[in-house]
């Protein structure tokens, strides 16, 4: 009987696998392309340090400057975390509002940041517009 208790668990896990795997594939899909930063916060306060901030993913790399100057990594997706790795290693707690705006929240040395940025193309269309 307990066997059994086991070898259900087991089955039950390795159930949900494919389904993680599979919300993280479609998230990276969402992600793939580059975002380019329309308003920053640090500790609450608005800022404009990091005007030109910008995020780039690609399969499994992503380019960016958040720590001061360009720079391509390798990144992991767990959910709706992404783990750049980094000197220093950077998480990122991600919300997709659209197909065009995601926000990002993260903790750098000791400062919490809250980003919002836009698809580089809707950047691009909305300046054209102007």
């Amino acid at each position: 009987m307990n066997k059994n208790l086991w070898g259900s668990l087991v089955l039950v896990l390795l159930m949900g696998l494919p389904i993680a795997c599979s919300s993280d594939t479609a998230a990276a899909q969402e992600l793939n392309g580059r975002w380019e930063l329309t308003s920053a916060s640090i500790d609450g306060e608005d800022s404009d340090r990091l005007e030109n901030l910008y995020f780039e993913f690609l399969a499994d790399q992503m380019n960016t400057n958040i720590l001061g100057e360009d720079g391509t990594y390798p990144f992991h997706l767990h959910g709706s975390v992404i783990d750049q790795e980094s000197e220093p290693a950077v998480s990122y707690e991600f919300q997709i509002d659209s197909d065009s705006t995601l926000a990002l929240s993260t903790d750098i040395r000791g400062k919490a940041f809250v980003f919002h940025l836009l698809r580089a193309e809707m950047l691009n269309e909305a300046s054209e517009v102007l």
